[in-house]
C-alpha cells in the first residue's frame, strides 16, 4: 500500500490513497526527504466544487490514518475483496525495467516484474469500470493491456509510481461530504540526472480527474495541500509569486538549528503547476503555535476546509495584503494577512511577493500551504488533467546570510523545469500511447508494418540481423504457418483472405536464436 521513489538525492513515496509521504503499512509519515532530511512532512490533493443545484462537495486528506476522503481504486459498482486485491496498491515501474521487458518478453526464461505484469491498464467493464485505466503502450492498438505479448506501462521519467483513487468507495470521514463521483489518477515520477541540477532536485506529479457522476461541477478547484517541514519544522516561512505561479517554503533565518535542521544556508522547498495558472494560495498555522489567531489554524469542520479552498481564512475573513514591506523587513511590519479591520486590499494570495508582501521572520513556525488551481466546469464523463513539479533548492554559497537565496535558486530551476516539461512529447492526460510501436529498441531491431493490416494484405518485416525462422500464430498461440528462411533482412508476409478478423502473433528468430514476437490485427 506504499512505495517510494529514490532518485538522485530525493526520496518520496505515496500511499494507495494518494497521500504523499504517508506509509499506512507502518502508520508513519516518511515525507519527502533530501539527503535523508525532511523537507515535506506530507502532501495531498484537496477538491472543492458545486453541483448544478449549488450544493458544495469536498474531498481532502490530511494526517489521520483512520480517516480519509479518498480511497484506492477506480469508481466501480462492486468494492469487494477481488477489487481490493487488484487496486489497493501502488505500482512502481522504472524505465530500465521497461527496456528489459521490451527485449525479453518473449523469452521463456524472462521473469516479468510484478508491477509490469499487474499494471492496471484495463478496468472491469462488467463492474462499470473504464476499459482504459493506467496508460500503456498498446503494440497492436486493441485497447487491451497484454504484457505477455509485449505491451508495457507508459511511464514518464526514469522511475514512476502510479495510483488510482476515488471518493465513492467509503464514507468520507474527514469532511463527511457527499461523494463527487470523481476518479483520480496520479503518476509521481523523476528523472535520474547528475548534469542538470533542476532535474536532479525535482519530482513531478501528474493528475487526471474523471467525472464518473451525472453531476456537472462548477467552480471546481484543485488544491495541493502541503505540510512543509523543512528540516526543523518550527521555524519555517512560506510565500508565493502569483505571476510566475511559484509557491515555496524557506527557513526563518540562515541557520536551521533545531532538531533535524539543515544548519547554515538552509534549503527551500516549493513547486509550481506546469499546465495551469495559480488561482490562489492559502495558508494556516499549526493550531499548537502560540498566539496563532483561532480563525487561522487547522480546519476542523467542512466549512473550514471549504473556506481555505476558496482563499479565505477558516472563519470566513478574507486574506488582507497587510503592511507589505518587502523581503528584508527587519522591523517585522509585514502583516500576517489576518486583519479584523480590513486595513488593506483583499487578495487570494497570502505572502505574495508580486505585492511586495513576505512573511515576517517573527512568525516563523510550523505552517501549512495550499496552492489552488481553478479547473472551472467539469461535465459528466469529462476529465481534467494537471501537472506540477516539487523543487528542492539550496544555495550554500550566499554571502548575504539570507535563507531566501535558496528561493532565488529555486526560481532559476523553475524556469528550466517548465521549459523541459513543455519539450516532452507526453501522451495527453495520462493516456497510453495506443499506436503501433516497435517492441525492441536500437538500430538493429525488427520493424514491421502496416498494423492493422487488411485481409489479403502484406506485412512488411525488416530485420537487419537476418530472419531464419518465422511463425504466424493466432491469439491463443496456435501455429498457423511456419517458415524456415535463409537470414533474409526483408520479408513480405501475406495475410490470407480466409483469416478471421482479430489478433494474431508473429514470431521471428535470428541466427543467434533470439526471438521477437509482435502483435498484429487483421481487419
Amino acid at each position: 500500500k506504499y512505495k517510494e521513489l529514490t532518485v538522485n538525492n530525493i526520496s518520496v513515496g505515496i500511499s494507495s490513497s494518494g497521500q504523499l509521504g504517508y506509509n499506512p503499512d507502518s502508520s508513519s509519515f516518511e515525507g519527502l526527504r533530501v539527503d535523508g532530511k525532511s523537507c515535506i512532512f506530507t502532501a495531498s490533493p484537496w477538491l472543492f466544487g458545486l453541483d448544478q443545484d449549488n450544493q458544495g462537495y469536498l474531498a481532502v486528506e490530511n494526517y489521520t490514518a483512520s480517516q480519509s476522503d479518498f480511497f484506492s481504486g477506480p469508481v466501480s459498482q462492486t468494492y469487494d475483496s477481488l477489487y481490493l486485491d487488484k487496486y489497493d496498491r501502488v505500482w512502481k515501474v522504472s524505465k530500465s525495467e521497461i527496456e528489459v521487458h521490451k527485449q525479453q518478453f518473449g523469452n521463456p526464461n524472462y521473469t516479468m516484474p510484478k508491477d509490469i505484469a499487474n499494471w492496471p491498464g484495463n478496468g472491469e467493464i462488467n463492474q462499470g469500470e473504464s476499459q482504459l485505466l493506467a496508460p500503456f503502450v498498446d503494440i497492436n492498438s486493441n485497447d487491451l493491456y497484454e504484457p505477455l505479448l509485449g505491451d508495457y506501462p507508459d511511464i514518464r521519467g526514469d522511475e514512476a509510481l502510479y495510483v488510482i483513487i476515488n471518493d465513492t468507495r467509503n464514507f468520507k470521514s474527514i469532511t463527511g461530504s457527499d461523494a463527487f463521483g470523481l476518479e483520480m489518477h496520479l503518476m509521481l515520477y523523476a528523472f535520474a540526472s547528475t548534469s542538470a541540477p533542476e532535474l536532479h532536485n525535482s519530482v513531478f506529479l501528474s493528475y487526471k480527474l474523471v467525472n464518473t457522476s451525472s453531476n456537472t461541477y462548477s467552480n471546481l478547484k484543485f488544491g495541493f495541500w502541503i505540510d512543509p517541514d523543512l528540516g526543523f519544522s518550527g521555524d519555517d516561512l512560506i510565500g508565493c509569486d502569483s505571476v510566475s505561479g511559484l509557491f515555496y517554503s524557506y527557513n526563518g533565518s540562515n541557520n536551521d538549528n533545531g532538531p533535524g535542521g539543515f544548519g547554515l544556508n538552509p534549503p527551500a522547498i516549493g513547486g509550481m503547476f506546469l499546465s495551469e495558472s495559480l488561482d490562489g494560495f492559502s495558508s494556516y498555522f499549526n493550531s499548537a503555535f502560540p498566539g496563532a489567531p483561532s480563525g487561522a489554524t487547522d480546519p476542523i469542520t467542512p466549512i473550514g476546509f471549504d473556506r481555505y479552498m476558496n482563499s479565505t481564512w477558516r472563519d470566513g475573513l478574507p486574506i488582507i495584503v497587510e503592511n507589505p514591506n518587502g523581503l528584508f523587513d527587519a522591523t517585522g511590519q509585514n502583516g500576517d494577512g489576518y486583519d479584523l479591520f480590513f486595513s488593506g486590499s483583499i487578495s487570494r494570495f497570502i505572502y505574495n511577493e508580486a505585492a511586495n508582501w513576505y512573511e515576517s521572520p517573527a512568525q516563523a513556525s510550523d505552517k501549512r500551504a495550499l496552492p489552488i488551481v481553478d479547473l472551472g466546469i467539469l461535465n459528466p464523463g469529462e476529465e481534467r488533467c494537471l501537472d506540477l513539479v516539487l523543487i528542492y533548492a539550496r544555495d550554500s554559497s550566499n554571502s548575504s546570510l539570507s535563507s531566501y537565496n535558496s528561493v532565488v535558486r529555486m526560481k532559476s530551476y523553475a524556469n528550466d523545469l517548465k521549459t523541459f516539461h513543455n519539450s516532452q512529447s507526453y501522451s495527453a492526460c495520462l493516456r497510453g500511447d495506443l499506436s503501433s510501436k516497435i517492441v525492441a529498441t536500437g538500430d538493429s531491431n525488427p520493424v514491421f508494418y502496416p498494423n492493422p493490416v487488411l485481409k489479403g494484405g502484406e506485412i512488411h518485416i525488416h530485420y537487419p540481423k537476418g530472419i531464419i525462422e518465422l511463425k504466424l500464430m493466432d491469439a491463443q498461440g496456435k501455429i498457423l504457418r511456419s517458415e524456415t528462411l535463409s537470414e533474409v533482412e526483408d520479408y513480405e508476409l501475406l495475410m490470407d483472405n480466409d483469416l478471421e478478423t482479430g489478433l494474431y502473433l508473429i514470431t521471428i528468430k535470428d541466427k543467434e536464436g533470439r526471438a521477437s514476437t509482435f502483435k498484429i490485427r487483421v481487419d
